[in-house]
């Protein structure tokens, strides 16, 4: 790997952000509900409830929709002892997966080599 210049990678973060934004709907197109009340989320009608660190993921990536979250910032946002360089943030964000995926259709959390993890937002029921 050569050495990059600080301003070179600052660039070249922006442009894959700018194209990771051009590539994702308007989150008001999402069909995906955030029930804080209950820990759950809402998709296509379809309620899953989730585990309280499941929940907080899944709301600092839908408040992020469309953009890439590294996994050090969820472990940071999510807290309770997750630490970004352990397997934790990897296996929540697998286990989040599980539980979308049937209500979906499609994978909504999407890796994102060498940078973290984006949020698609769904296509609305019935749009697939």
């Amino acid at each position: 790997m050569r050495p990059v210049q600080f301003i070179e990678l600052e660039a070249r973060l922006e442009a894959l952000a700018r194209l990771v934004r051009r590539a994702a709907p308007p989150a008001a197109e999402a069909p995906l509900e955030l029930l804080a009340g209950e820990r759950a989320a809402r998709l296509n009608g379809a309620t899953v409830s989730l585990s309280a660190r499941e929940f907080r993921l899944l709301e600092h990536l839908h408040s992020h929709v469309g953009e890439v979250v590294s996994a050090e910032q969820l472990g940071q946002q999510v807290g309770d002892a997750l630490d970004a360089r352990s397997d934790l943030v990897q296996a929540s964000i697998a286990r989040l997966r599980r539980k979308l995926a049937p209500l979906a259709g499609a994978p909504l959390i999407q890796s994102v080599a060498g940078h973290g993890y984006v949020l698609r937002p769904p296509a609305p029921a019935g749009r697939k």
